[in-house]
């Protein structure tokens, strides 16, 4: 989980010093404070479509004070980063699990496909709230979402490549192509829900349809991936 610290900069000085803030009343300092703080958080993010919200409309729904939301996050962006450090998780830790039980590749690619869905379809703020705070954050921000938010699922996937390619069940494939391919089918799903209403005539958040959505792509990267037979011939780049 990531840590975040609360700091001020001096008027006259112009450098930055930490503020110490006022701890929360002992009654406050439960750990179902700050879950409840988060989850009103997320609430306002799937409402919204986006962060444009403030801490005090948080602290409002979770039903804590102002003073608490602060001890625990300091600002508005830590919070966010927060969320989605914890909702990242949802993906990496049980693709990291199938790496310790040595899983084959095949099953490896299929839950972790399924890991984004579930997450996607929980949490559809995601990857716009990702790319929201990339634009607007500092160099050294930026570092930190790329590198708790964003690489894990590329080595994830890197390993899994790997793996299949090892065992001779994928052909060589380019890890950013297929980065590009997985999350850009998955992000769609969901982003594409007007399309898919209208045009097809299904419900992106129906299960019944992610999980033929998990089952179709899961044949479309097989067919892709797999290791071709001997002397078949290889795409090649235009």
């Amino acid at each position: 989980m990531l840590r975040y610290a609360l700091f001020r900069r001096s008027k006259k000085s112009g450098s930055a010093f930490f503020m110490a803030t006022k701890p929360p009343r002992s009654s406050e300092k439960r750990p179902e404070g700050k879950s409840a703080i988060l989850k009103a958080a997320r609430s306002l993010l799937g409402e919204r479509g986006g962060s444009q919200f403030t801490l005090t409309e948080v602290a409002k729904r979770s039903g804590k004070n102002i003073a608490l939301v602060s001890y625990y996050f300091g600002g508005r962006e830590e919070m966010l980063l927060a969320i989605l450090d914890e909702d990242q998780a949802l993906i990496t830790k049980p693709s990291e699990k199938q790496r310790e039980r040595n899983d084959p590749p095949e099953i490896r690619l299929e839950r972790h496909l399924t890991g984004m869905v579930k997450a996607w379809a929980k949490h559809p703020y995601l990857l716009p709230l990702t790319a929201e705070l990339l634009r607007r954050s500092s160099t050294q921000s930026r570092d930190e979402i790329v590198n708790r938010l964003l690489r894990p699922a590329v080595e994830i996937q890197r390993d899994i490549l790997e793996q299949g390619r090892a065992q001779g069940v994928f052909r060589e494939i380019d890890p950013m192509v297929f980065y590009l391919y997985v999350m850009g089918a998955v992000d769609m799903l969901f982003k594409a829900r007007h399309t898919i209403e209208t045009v097809f005539g299904r419900q992106s958040d129906d299960a019944t349809l992610q999980r033929h959505f998990i089952r179709q792509s899961m044949s479309l990267l097989m067919d892709g991936i797999r290791l071709r037979t001997p002397g078949a011939e290889e795409p090649k780049d235009a």
